[in-house]
């Protein structure tokens, strides 16, 4: 339960921060339409490494890197974190596109979009960081 709260508390804290606390004028934002698409790009690209990683983790079981993962019991704290990287990063792909089709407007639910989307790019920056993090403590033991 506690690993579940805080893999949603990456994307729930900044989305009530930005829909309460700070506001974002995203009309100033004169390339937003080209941050979305490089958006859509990043994440996509992220989203076939990590599938790729996944993969690779669950089939080199014969590794004396997968070895000493399993020893030090990071196998699955990896593998938990890479699939929360792949949910946030796909779902802000997902959300990128909608946003490139409501870009031009200006009420009220562009903007709760816009935060939402900024929210998934936090959460899916600070889910890959904790996945770096993972590796660089694997490495230095």
């Amino acid at each position: 339960m506690v690993k579940i709260t805080l893999k949603l508390s990456l994307f729930l804290i900044p989305c009530v921060l930005l829909l309460t606390t700070f506001k974002v004028n995203y009309s100033q934002v004169e390339q937003l339409p080209n941050i979305l698409m490089g958006s859509i790009a990043l994440s996509s690209s992220s989203l076939g490494f990590f599938i790729a990683g996944v993969s690779i983790l669950q089939t080199s079981n014969l590794s004396r890197f997968y070895e000493k993962l399993v020893q030090l019991g990071t196998n699955r704290k990896i593998l938990g974190w890479l699939m929360t990287s792949i949910f946030y990063m796909f779902l802000l792909s997902v959300t990128s596109l909608i946003a490139l089709f409501f870009i031009s407007g200006t009420g009220i639910e562009t903007t709760i979009l816009l935060n939402v989307w900024l929210a998934l790019l936090i959460a899916s920056v600070l889910s890959t960081l904790f996945i770096i993090f993972i590796f660089i403590i694997v490495f230095l033991k």
